[in-house]
């Protein structure tokens, strides 16, 4: 009987072994499939891009079955690559959010940094501004207080500084691009920018295309061509996109074309930066438009118009879900949070009512001998339930406030990219029928056509310009209603200097005299703050009489500075402002002229109100007459620490 039980427990023994092995086993191989797919996937991306999106999902799912989760973050930032580079904006989106999530999770610090930088980039493609710098300064911060508190070597700098480079080259801010750019060799070892080679020259040819500095441009571009085709193939297509613009620079437009293609070529070739590619059939159209060759710069414009359709427009069955790119983070972020407050309300909770507990049974102890104790007792036990109903009436108010709040900022949010792709939208049939009519035209006048068709077809592109005018000026009054004001020191003197400059075309034209006094530092958004002061100089110059050629335009600017406030007078010289208008002067859509004696949109001087009162100004008309007109622009004497809305 002993030999029998013996021989069974050792039965059992040796079966839990063999079941431990294959359980170790399967998952060893889960683990090197994945690992063997996320290469066979790298092989694949550029070839066959379709295939290795393919294999990487497979590779995904194994190693998240694995818990695997190294691997599955190395494979979304792949995966994030190629959806980017074939223009599948929303799935890189959620591939990069998906890498985030797992970062975190690990406390991996330095990925977290490199997907934050990515995200922010991604959202600036998608001409995402404010979600974009979000982002990058983000991971900045996180790598900046690592790098503080020697947790980190200065190499964690390099992408953010990288990423807020490329970032300001894109909108055009290419001081700051220097800046940073500069940062980012000063912060990387050698090892670290080994695989920027090639990138971060061309960054800084940019900038140098930007300052005119095109024969220095094109010598640092054409030094890169043999790195850049041996070990980074992908970054021809930006090579000689740029080169093509610093070609156009010097006015050689047939080399200039011979660079463009080049980058096309790469473009179709690589199946990389699919949406850098419709900025060069933009380019290429131009220069075919210059040198006279209507026929050719009409087939590319056709096909820069293909592209941008299927990566960007909403439209597309490419980017259908476009719309619904949502700042997913932020909510899994918010979740986590409002986790834990409910958490720590509980623990709140219990803890007062261990309290009363505690009360009540030191109270009953004693409540037979001290009567007055208890009467004492029983009074602060309502006083304190009156108090935790208050508390309880008061917290839901503040997360009800929460809430409402967070639904209208997500709205806001929703609202200007709903207006930004609307407006891509709506102005992409406006330019081709624009670019059409313009070639007509060219066509009918070299044919000598019928005056009353030209002069239709200039109505048709006239009508064209506007309706393009009309759409930015829609974008602009909706950005002001709902951005916040940044404030900053504002010398109003080289405010107005700038936009004199800006204006000379029109100034040299019509002999304008100013004549500008000592302007006081106001507090305010330089960027939206430009717009007013341009608003009001350009309609003085425009709104001139027409029938007196000796008249000559002036505009006369001064300032009056009271306690509470600063007022800034603009005066011209032209037709002035009926009595019957007045009222409506700053209503938006009304006009006071047509639009064949003088061009406008009607938004202009709402919009400048709508942004004097996100200052807490105003403007109003101060004087008209026949002799012209004085508008009064009206600054509170604020501290820089003041919150506007």
């Amino acid at each position: 009987m002993a030999n029998k039980a013996f021989s069974k427990t050792l039965l059992a023994i040796c079966f839990l072994v063999f079941a431990l092995t294959s359980i170790c086993q399967t998952r060893y191989k889960s683990e090197k499939s994945a690992i063997e797919l996320l290469k066979l996937g790298n092989l694949l991306q550029f070839s066959d891009p379709d295939s290795s999106l393919i294999l990487l999902n497979k590779a995904l799912i194994l190693s998240l079955e694995s818990t695997d989760s190294l691997t599955a973050i190395t494979v979304l930032g792949k995966l994030s690559v190629i959806n980017g580079n074939l223009g599948r904006y929303y799935k890189s989106h959620k591939n990069l959010i998906h890498k985030i999530q797992l970062t975190k999770e690990l406390n991996l610090q330095d990925e977290l940094i490199e997907a934050y930088s990515v995200l922010g980039l991604h959202y600036g493609y998608l001409k995402r501004k404010d979600e974009a710098l979000f982002y990058i300064d983000k991971a900045q911060k996180l790598a900046e207080s690592l790098y503080k508190n020697n947790k980190e070597s200065k190499n964690i700098l390099y992408y953010p500084y990288f990423a807020k480079a490329s970032f300001y080259g894109e909108i055009g801010a290419f001081a700051e691009s220097q800046m940073y750019l500069d940062s980012t060799y000063m912060v990387g070892d050698p090892d670290v920018r080994k695989g920027m080679s090639v990138i971060l020259p061309i960054k800084q040819a940019v900038i140098l295309i930007a300052k005119k500095d095109y024969r220095e441009a094109i010598d640092l571009l054409m030094e890169l061509i043999p790195v850049a085709s041996k070990n980074y193939p992908s970054t021809l297509i930006i090579l000689h996109k740029n080169l093509g613009d610093a070609y156009m620079g010097i006015n050689e437009p047939n080399r200039s074309i011979e660079e463009y293609n080049k980058a096309i070529e790469y473009t179709d070739q690589l199946n990389r930066h699919q949406d850098y590619s419709v900025l060069i059939y933009e380019k290429l159209s131009e220069v075919y438009e210059q040198i006279g060759d209507h026929q050719a710069a009409l087939s590319t414009f056709r096909r820069g118009q293909e592209v941008d359709f299927r990566i960007f427009d909403s439209r597309s069955e490419n980017n259908v879900h476009l719309l619904e790119v949502q700042d997913q983070l932020l909510k899994y972020e918010e979740q986590q949070l409002k986790l834990q407050r409910e958490q720590k309300l509980t623990q709140l909770e219990n803890e007062e009512k261990l309290m009363r507990l505690q009360q009540r049974s030191l109270l009953g102890g004693i409540c037979l001998m001290f009567l007055i104790g208890y009467l004492a007792y029983k009074s602060q036990k309502q006083k304190q339930e009156s108090q935790h109903q208050l508390n309880k009436e008061l917290r839901y108010k503040m997360e009800k406030e929460a809430e409402y709040t967070t639904k209208i900022e997500e709205k806001n949010k929703q609202f200007l990219a709903f207006s930004s792709i609307m407006t891509h939208d709506l102005k992409s049939p406006l330019r081709t029928i624009q670019s059409f009519s313009s070639l007509i035209l060219r066509k009918a006048e070299k044919d000598n056509t019928s005056p009353d068709i030209i002069k239709n077809l200039g109505f048709i592109s006239n009508s064209a310009s506007r309706m393009s005018k009309l759409v930015d000026d829609l974008l602009v009054y909706s950005r002001v209603e709902i951005d916040k004001v940044q404030l900053t020191n504002i010398r109003l003197n080289d405010l107005i200097d700038e936009i004199f400059s800006s204006l000379q075309y029109d100034i040299e034209r019509q002999n304008v005299i100013s004549e500008i006094g000592i302007l006081p530092e106001v507090l305010g958004d330089e960027s939206i703050l430009k717009t007013v002061f341009q608003n009001i100089i350009s309609n003085g110059i425009k709104y001139q009489p027409r029938d007196n050629s000796n008249h000559i335009p002036k505009i006369t600017i001064w300032a009056d500075s009271k306690n509470d406030r600063h007022d800034i007078f603009i005066q011209d010289n032209g037709i002035g402002i009926s009595e019957d208008y007045v009222d409506k002067l700053f209503t938006p859509f009304n006009r006071y002229h047509s639009t064949s004696e003088y061009e406008g949109t009607g938004l202009g001087l709402s919009i400048c109100k709508s942004i004097m009162k996100k200052h807490k100004g105003n403007i109003i008309l101060h004087h008209t007459s026949a002799d012209g007109s004085i508008f009064k622009i009206q600054f509170p004497k604020q501290k820089q620490n003041d919150q506007l809305s």
